[in-house]
């Protein structure tokens, strides 16, 4: 497991991550009117296809530097108040959580926004790769 905690923002990457009550413990501020939550579960279903299981791979220190620069420079644009991603690897089962990303900030649209944007480069930048299982074959998705 990888974990960092700065100022204003809490990334863990691994097999293990917090529950989405902390995240949103660890996202709420005073200052702050607006807390965005979103969830990335596994589903039962890839276009048309029964998922069994998600596996996700992870070169973990790796991928908490992107997501520190990451989560910094939305932070910075979006003037949010707390940024907060856990990422699960391993096995995530049908209906498991494998993402969680809460974002604080004085306003909705500007949570929203920022949400948005890091979910977006994530799924480009951080190193992460997903398995995905279904009843008759096993293939490493290419694009996420």
């Amino acid at each position: 497991m990888q974990e960092l905690v700065q100022d204003n923002i809490w990334i863990v990457i691994g097999e293990q991550i917090p529950s989405v009550e902390d995240a949103a413990g660890f996202a709420g501020r005073s200052d702050c009117g607006a807390v965005n939550i979103f969830t990335g579960m596994t589903r039962n279903h890839e276009k048309g296809r029964q998922v069994q299981t998600l596996y996700y791979d992870c070169y973990e220190e790796m991928a908490l530097n992107v997501l520190s620069s990451l989560a910094a420079e939305t932070c910075n644009r979006h003037n949010a108040g707390m940024i907060v991603v856990f990422h699960r690897t391993g096995e995530v089962p049908v209906g498991e959580c494998s993402l969680v990303v809460a974002v604080s900030s004085p306003h909705r649209k500007q949570a929203l926004d920022a949400t948005a944007e890091l979910i977006d480069r994530l799924k480009e930048e951080v190193p992460v790769w997903k398995k995905e299982t279904f009843a008759d074959e096993v293939k490493w998705k290419e694009e996420q």
